[in-house]
């Protein structure tokens, strides 16, 4: 993170593929479009405890993450919003309640 050789988000990504080589190995890329991480949560046969985890922050705890401090060191902000959608998306209420 303090290589000044590279830029910030230079150092962020190699944080990141450092993390991703540790705990699986190996290191591709990181997906971040929403509907393959909403698709990935919803996966119950996957070797995670993501699935479960984000079910409990938002169900049981009522505490999750947000940025919604405005800009920082990442940009734009990950708003209340989108977690409360992607918990909509992977617990599917729309479909249960009615």
């Amino acid at each position: 993170m303090v290589n000044n050789t590279k830029t910030p988000i230079e150092n962020v990504a190699d944080v990141n593929a450092y993390i991703a080589k540790f705990w699986d190995g190996y290191f591709n890329y990181t997906d971040n479009r929403y509907q393959n991480y909403v698709d990935y949560l919803k996966n119950i046969t996957a070797m995670s405890a993501s699935r479960s985890w984000t079910y409990q922050t938002c169900n049981e705890f009522g505490f999750f993450q947000s940025t919604d401090i405005g800009e920082n060191m990442f940009g734009g902000p990950t708003p209340v919003k989108f977690v409360f959608e992607s918990q909509i998306a992977l617990i599917d209420v729309r479909s249960k309640g009615s």
